[in-house]
């Protein structure tokens, strides 16, 4: 630090020089070269934090408490209520302009630093307009769970009487985001109605023991080299064949406000070694990792619940017979884990599940372990060439696989009799067909605006209720009979609620 008439120049090691003129405070302070508006900010900011500490004075950080406000509040009661109105008229009877109406409350909500709400009541107006525009792949019950969710926040944030919990309000930036070696675990490209496209990664942090996920895509007609290949360059700098050939870890990795690993261009991917693969991991620990994750607590939060992610363990021999869910429309492909269990995975006709089992079908690989998400598998660690590897199943098949796998696979359905497929089907848990059964009920009311249940849904509702009990459910057993005795949209999204929370807890 040097010292002039009327200024002072302040430098340290690898920073610009920067000058202080006297009466102009920080925003007058001159920074040598050429920089963003952002980054000369900072260098004026650690300027003078370096000066309070030369001086031997603590810098104040501003204490930035949130509060919530009575600003805050009437927004929350105006999301609340325009919510409960939607629910009167009606989802079914909702058009482009109650999706519109929402959209702009997640704006005013994310004015007023809600960016929980603002991202809930987003998710909730794509669903909303997609039901309105005829989209088949969106029904009344998505867009009833994404409203239920909207809602059930408001009466949290409603309920708060000191400064509330950061959880309830979310962040707003992405942050620097810690990961150890990762493990791939599936790849699944996907495309929307609207024609935007994109891929969503599933990993293993094998250093924390935590599932990670990353989702990057593009809107209809951008960016013509994001495509459907495993060599083109998709994410963090590189292709999916890099990604998906062994454990790997990132540098610069960040994390998005919903917990999700950012698809930023900023982070890169880099090997063990280039020869190592799959074969000195774990899998049997990962397997167990996973299946202890996954019915944790920390499932049932207000956002949409992301699909169970397992890993099974087959035995030898383990894929049996498929055979098909006429009711349904799927193939059924039972498998037996190495602990004796017997798994009953869902693959969707003439989907990439089919292209990935009739890839290890037609070349006849051994199978190692299953990655499955919900019911579906979604990757196979097979062993090739004295390699464990990793497929996945919306990506094309590896070059060794031929036309004759499907041929196999329909062959092996033909040789299979249906009624395997209805005896399974059939033999639900009961908390599931509690949730499925509650669900039906309460989209029936919510579709028709009609929130007094009628004779046959009040009759399905008092069976629940019971049902609920004999369970000990019971919190699910007081909301069931709120909307029996004191209809109200609230008490619809309320029970609707608690179901998809106990939805998530027994995925």
């Amino acid at each position: 630090m040097t010292s002039a008439p009327g200024r002072l120049s302040i430098t340290w090691p690898d920073a610009p020089e920067i000058v202080v003129i006297a009466g102009l405070g920080p925003r007058g302070m001159i920074v040598s070269g050429r920089h963003s508006s952002a980054a000369k900010a900072a260098w004026c900011l650690q300027a003078v934090i370096r000066l309070f500490a030369r001086a031997g004075r603590p810098w104040p950080w501003p204490d930035e408490k949130s509060t919530f406000d009575d600003r805050k509040r009437d927004v929350v009661s105006t999301v609340a209520t325009a919510i409960e109105t939607l629910l009167s008229a009606g989802i079914s009877h909702a058009g482009p302009r109650s999706a519109t109406d929402l959209e702009r409350l997640a704006q005013v909500t994310r004015l007023e630093e809600l960016p929980r709400l603002s991202r809930l009541l987003t998710s909730a107006a794509g669903r909303l307009r997609a039901l309105a525009e005829r989209d088949d792949a969106v029904d009344e019950a998505t867009v009833l769970s994404a409203l239920a969710a909207a809602w059930a926040l408001t009466q949290a944030l409603t309920a708060v009487t000191g400064p509330p919990d950061p959880a309830l309000i979310g962040p707003t930036d992405t942050e620097t985001a810690h990961t150890g070696l990762l493990l791939p675990l599936s790849a699944t490209w996907w495309t929307a109605p609207s024609g935007s496209r994109g891929l969503t990664v599933r990993l293993w942090d094998l250093d924390h023991d935590q599932p990670e996920m990353v989702t990057t895509g593009r809107a209809a007609g951008t960016d013509v080299a994001f495509h459907y290949s495993l060599d083109a360059t998709l994410l963090w700098g590189t292709s999916m064949r890099n990604i998906l050939s062994g454990p790997l870890r990132l540098t610069g990795a960040e994390r998005r406000p919903d917990g999700s690993l950012a698809p930023s261009n900023r982070t890169s991917v880099t090997r063990r070694s280039a020869e190592a693969g799959y074969d000195d991991i774990d899998l049997e620990a990962v397997a167990d990792h996973l299946q202890q994750t996954g019915s944790g607590p920390e499932v049932a939060r207000f956002e949409a619940p992301v699909p169970r992610l397992r890993l099974i363990i087959v035995a030898q021999d383990g894929l049996g017979p498929i055979s098909i869910d006429e009711v349904h429309q799927h193939y059924l492909l039972p498998v037996t884990s190495t602990d004796g269990r017997r798994h009953l995975l869902c693959m969707e006709v003439g989907g990439g599940e089919m292209q990935m089992v009739s890839d290890v079908l037609s070349r006849e690989l051994q199978v190692h372990a299953i990655t499955v998400e919900g019911d579906h598998p979604s990757g196979v660690f097979v062993r090739e060439h004295d390699r464990i590897s990793l497929l996945v199943a919306t990506f094309p098949p590896s070059r060794g696989a031929s036309g004759r796998g499907y041929g196999r696979l329909r062959r092996r359905v033909e040789e299979t009799h249906t009624h395997e497929a209805h005896t399974n089907r059939g033999d639900r848990m009961p908390i599931r067909a509690l949730v499925q059964d509650v669900r039906e009920a309460l989209t029936a009311l919510a579709a028709s605006g009609t929130t007094r249940p009628t004779s046959t849904v009040a009759h399905v509702l008092r069976a629940r209720v019971r049902m609920a009990g004999d369970l000990q459910l019971t919190t699910l057993a007081a909301v069931l009979t709120e909307v029996d005795d004191r209809p109200s949209p609230g008490a619809v999204l309320r029970a609707c609620a608690v179901i998809d929370r106990l939805d998530a807890l027994t995925l």
